[in-house]
């Protein structure tokens, strides 16, 4: 996954005043508005530098796709925040069969993967208390 300062992230004249609209309206009428999050397509591309959010390849041929990183059907409050948005090439937005098993998944089946979350956490912890340690340890002793 890339970093993406989302901070700069340029809005669209008028875009926030039919995101607020789009918020007002009921939960259930979210994809009705999906021209609002559509519309900044272009400015995540370019903030990514047209490359996908999950694979990091370039999109020259993919029509590319505004993902919600966090699914719009688990998380309907955060469908209009910018926050939210990824730019995602088209496999990488989309649900998976297991044609043997005719299991779906997607990102969408397992976020958020606390456990997941938690694992990495603690891993990247660790590293950062051995990174630590070992700093203290070689200013206090120079021969390490």
């Amino acid at each position: 996954m890339r970093y993406i300062n989302l901070d700069q992230l340029e809005l669209p004249d008028g875009w926030q005043v039919r995101a607020d609209a789009a918020i007002a309206d009921e939960p259930g009428k979210i994809k009705d508005h999906s021209d609002v999050w559509r519309d900044l397509k272009r400015p995540l591309m370019k903030l990514s530098h047209d490359k996908c959010y999950y694979c990091e390849i370039v999109q020259e041929r993919s029509d590319g796709a505004v993902d919600h990183f966090r699914p719009k059907s688990k998380y309907p409050w955060s469908a209009f925040s910018p926050s939210n948005y990824r730019f995602a090439c088209t496999f990488c937005n989309s649900v998976r069969s297991d044609k043997e098993s005719e299991k779906t998944g997607g990102k969408e089946k397992n976020f958020p993967s606390m456990m997941r979350i938690s694992g990495q956490l603690a891993v990247q912890m660790r590293q950062m208390r051995v990174q630590f340690f070992w700093t203290r340890a070689s200013q206090t002793n120079p021969a390490l």
